[in-house]
């Protein structure tokens, strides 16, 4: 019996010896190695400080790391309610960006929020980080859900961004490899500019109400028979039936059409390529993807539905073209998809990316996202944690590419446009419209 099992043991080994050789990309998943803070420390460019958090319920530890290689622990003791002011306050975004009037005591409450938020989380650490003047956070769980640019310290009467750039990465080890890609795609010659898909038809006809498309916020039980739809069944259509389950749908986007038009205006002349409407399906994106088209891009932008899930991290996903699909085709591309294709892109964007509704369990179906585009060979993800305004999508997104245009590194050009959108006055200085896009990487 023994004898049988060492021999079952060392034929797996074999067997995930063999898959490393032949596919790269699970090598790359199997073999993620924790870098230590001395290590990392070199990847930190010389005006940041990391700052990484641990969430174990309410108590929360941060960690920051400079560019000498100082780490510092910090104990935020317990912050009560943690889980149901994050909640709060990322509804509260939500809803303003959706141009409801809202009423002075919830705008009220709203600033308690973000200034609360920003006492425990921020102020315990400002003797390390207020003077450097880029901040990159690594989140733990719920922190995934915050625009940190929001928050306020005291006596400051305007937000973070003002004075601090502010990025996001998964962890240490995450920012390392992606240092060490970006040295890698500096060298990389003759990509084209930009590759972009968008407007997808979702539905046959847009409805007179579109809000009739979802029902009420999913149960806990609807979460667990979606959660075992995507990890026990074989079903090609189990991502459509979970997402069925949580009564979500998805209405067509009209308004992508302008930011698809603005685009190609922006980089006239560097031969973009655009997919929109009937040709942006799930069917074409595995077309260009054996073509090795998707490979021969630096900057890919989906202006299309996505879903991040923090209940269901595996139905994260790009949602394209759902109608006169063929069969094994669902308009879905997960996380776990992704790194079936091959990318060599230097920023993937996601222009009209939500946070599922329903109860806060973790992050990692927020900073999933962006590692599987890493797996199939993006370095940095820009994404929305709620969907804004058709017309100031249009207006961010167009102003953050010129920026790139004109040679802004992509956290600076990100960080100006919202500087920007700030000092535009309302409704553009409005949180909910500047804050919802955040970036991944380095």
């Amino acid at each position: 019996m023994e004898a049988e099992k060492t021999q079952r043991v060392n034929k797996r080994h074999q067997f995930h010896q063999q898959l490393m050789a032949k596919y790269p990309k699970y090598a790359q998943l199997s073999k993620v190695q924790i870098i230590s803070a001395k290590a990392g420390a070199k990847y930190l460019p010389a005006d940041a400080v990391l700052i990484s958090y641990l969430v174990n319920k309410n108590k929360v530890l941060a960690f920051t790391l400079q560019p000498n290689g100082q780490l510092t622990a910090h104990d935020l003791g317990e912050i009560p309610n943690l889980e149901t002011n994050i909640k709060d306050y990322h509804h509260r975004l939500l809803k303003g960006s959706r141009g409801r009037p809202i009423r002075p005591i919830r705008k009220n409450k709203t600033a308690k929020l973000r200034r609360q938020l920003g006492k425990r989380l921020l102020e315990p650490l400002l003797s390390v980080i207020k003077d450097k003047p880029h901040w990159i956070i690594s989140p733990s769980g719920p922190l995934a859900l915050i625009p940190f640019e929001t928050l306020h310290l005291e006596g400051q009467q305007q937000p973070v961004i003002v004075q601090h750039q502010i990025s996001y990465v998964q962890s240490l080890s995450v920012l390392a490899l992606l240092q060490q890609r970006d040295r890698v795609y500096q060298r990389l010659q003759n990509r084209g500019s930009l590759l972009a898909m968008g407007a997808p038809i979702y539905q046959p006809t847009i409805p007179t109400n579109p809000a009739l498309l979802n029902g009420g916020n999913p149960s806990t039980a609807d979460f667990n028979i979606a959660r075992g739809l995507v990890q026990s069944s074989d079903d090609p259509k189990r991502y459509a039936r979970a997402f069925r389950q949580l009564n979500q749908n998805w209405e067509n986007l009209p308004g992508t059409l302008a930011e698809l038009e603005q685009l190609e205006k922006l980089f006239q002349g560097q031969k973009p390529l655009i997919y929109k409407l009937a040709d942006a399906t799930e069917a074409k994106l595995q077309r260009l993807n054996q073509q090795g088209l998707l490979a021969k891009y630096r900057y890919i932008v989906f202006s299309t539905h996505g879903y991040l899930s923090p209940q269901v991290p595996a139905l994260s996903a790009i949602v394209l073209g759902q109608l006169n699909n063929p069969p094994g085709i669902d308009g879905y591309i997960t996380a776990g998809e992704w790194p079936g294709y091959d990318l060599k892109s230097d920023l993937m964007v996601l222009s009209a990316c939500e946070t599922g509704r329903g109860e806060i369990i973790g992050g990692e179906g927020i900073m999933g996202l962006p590692y599987a585009f890493y797996v199939a060979g993006n370095k940095n993800t820009i994404l929305t944690l709620w969907k804004i305004a058709d017309n100031l999508t249009v207006e961010f997104i167009t102003s953050f590419f010129a920026k790139l245009n004109a040679g802004q590194g992509q956290i600076e050009a990100l960080t100006a446009t919202k500087r920007e959108f700030i000092n535009k006055g309302l409704p553009h200085s409005k949180p909910a419209y500047w804050a919802a896009f955040i970036l991944y990487g380095v």
